[in-house]
C-alpha cells in the first residue's frame, strides 16, 4: 500500500501491569516503521491487560477501534497479531469492524498488511491472521506448548 500522507494509530498492549512488561518498545518499533513509510501517527494507545479477555472488557482497544472507525484512520500499526488478542473469534471481530471502515492493519513482525492497495482484504493475510490467531489462543490455554494429545 502506498503509505504516503498516511494517517495511523499505534495499538500497543501487555499482559501485565507490573514493571516486568511494558509498551515502550512496542510504541518506538512502530513509530520508527511509520516515520520511514511516511505515516502520520494521529493517536497512540497503550494497554496493560490480558489478551484473553474479550474485546467488550478491553476499554482502551473499543476506543481505538472506535477512533480508528470514526475518523477516517488508515492504518493501525500492531507489533505482532498477538497485541490484538488472543481469542480467534475476538481477533477477527475486530479486523471485520476494521475493514469495514477500510482500516488497513500492519503486523510489524510479519511486515503484513491486512487489506491490498485497492481496500480488498489480503487473502494471504487473511489465511496467516486466522492460523496464528488460533496459534495464540492454543498458547494462551497450553504456555508450556505441550502437546493437547498424548499416545
Amino acid at each position: 500500500m502506498n503509505a504516503k500522507n498516511k494517517r495511523a494509530v499505534i495499538y500497543a498492549r501487555v499482559s501485565s501491569e507490573n514493571d516486568r512488561q511494558d509498551t515502550s518498545r512496542q510504541i518506538t518499533d512502530l513509530q520508527k516503521f511509520s516515520e520511514a513509510q511516511d505515516m502520520e501517527i494521529v493517536k497512540i494507545y497503550e494497554e496493560h491487560i490480558s489478551g484473553a479477555k474479550k474485546n467488550e472488557e478491553r476499554q482502551v482497544l473499543t476506543e481505538c477501534l472506535d477512533y480508528c472507525t470514526k475518523n477516517h484512520v488508515d492504518y493501525l500499526l500492531l507489533s505482532e497479531l498477538s497485541r490484538l488478542g488472543r481469542s480467534t473469534l475476538q481477533v477477527l471481530k475486530s479486523l471485520e469492524q476494521l475493514h469495514e471502515a477500510k482500516v488497513s492493519v500492519y503486523i510489524q513482525n510479519l511486515g503484513l498488511y491486512s487489506l491490498q492497495p485497492n481496500g480488498e482484504v489480503n487473502p494471504i493475510a487473511s489465511i496467516l491472521i486466522t492460523v496464528l490467531a488460533e496459534m495464540g489462543n492454543i498458547e494462551r490455554y497450553n504456555p508450556q506448548n505441550e502437546m493437547f494429545l498424548k499416545n
